[in-house]
């Protein structure tokens, strides 16, 4: 109740933490860690539409995050088309959460291939949750 100095704030911060699942949520290993030269591979499993995608890092930013990436998607596996080739995820590193994308224009694709440009921990990236829009 009482204090010999008056408070002195040296930062403030504000974080949203986005928990809610979705059924486009395709991915069930939570907490995954990769390599940063290794791109991760989302099969839908089918061929189907899709508006756009997120990237849910760890809630932490634990093992590091995508900062900037290259998005492509095919429906094969095999011939590739490019999405976007060198996008950011704006101020992840500081509000590790989940980043969602819309593409200009919809995708079919079986697959999207994320490619980490640039992670925050070098090294590496780990995600909670990559899925489809």
């Amino acid at each position: 109740e009482k204090a010999y100095a008056c408070p002195v704030l040296n930062g403030f911060g504000l974080f949203q933490d986005n928990v809610m699942e979705t059924p486009e949520s395709i991915d069930a290993r939570k907490g995954t860690v990769m390599a940063a030269s290794d791109p991760f591979i989302l099969d839908l499993g089918e061929v189907k539409e899709a508006a756009g995608f997120f990237y849910e890092p760890m809630t932490d930013g634990k093992n590091g995050c995508i900062i900037t990436y290259r998005l492509e998607s095919s429906k094969d596996g095999k011939s590739w088309s490019t999405i976007y080739e060198d996008k950011m995820f704006d101020n992840i590193v500081n509000n590790p959460i989940r980043q969602e994308v819309s593409f200009a224009e919809s995708v079919q694709a079986r697959y999207l291939r994320l490619t980490p440009l640039r992670t925050s921990q070098e090294g590496s990236y780990a995600y909670r949750n990559i899925g489809i829009m």
